[in-house]
């Protein structure tokens, strides 16, 4: 089995996921966190933070892999995605310990900006989780609150 394949089936057909939701729920729980779990077996998480509004991450475990999610509030028409904006992506993962930014098509067809992170499902103890989620939201927060600051346009 290939890197790749092995990866993948981290996050598919997980016999054991609702193991791993039930433990990571009681994790959100130990943190005072309400958590609702979609049909595929994905947490989601509500935080609200003051002047920004509400972000939303999910998480997404698998046997041997869990995947963050934290969107950022905005959206874009693709065609209309600043250049400055991709740049300061591209150099804020150069800088990055953990997790990377990227681009995804949402629902209506525009540009959805993502902190993504993924990490091994087995050490993913109440402490862990508790530093992924502050930072993906601290992070995912101060990019939206400049982005609004400058309409997209980096300096």
């Amino acid at each position: 089995m290939g890197f790749l394949s092995g990866l993948m089936n981290g996050f598919q057909g997980s016999r054991t996921r609702n193991k791993h939701t039930a433990r990571l729920q009681e994790h959100c729980r130990e943190l005072g966190w309400e958590s609702s779990v979609l049909d595929n077996g994905s947490l989601v998480l509500q935080f609200e933070h003051k002047g920004m509004g509400e972000k939303t991450l999910l998480i997404v475990p698998g046997d041997s892999l869990t995947l963050f999610i934290a969107d950022s509030g905005i959206c874009m028409v693709p065609e209309r995605v600043p250049e400055q904006t991709l740049a300061y992506l591209l150099w804020s993962n150069a800088k990055r310990l953990f997790g990377h930014w990227g681009v995804d098509e949402g629902q209506d067809g525009n540009a959805v900006f993502q902190l993504r992170y993924c990490t091994q499902t087995s050490g993913l103890d109440v402490p862990m989780l508790k530093t992924v989620c502050e930072a993906m939201l601290e992070e995912a927060f101060d990019f939206d609150s400049k982005l609004r600051a400058t309409g997209g346009y980096f300096s």
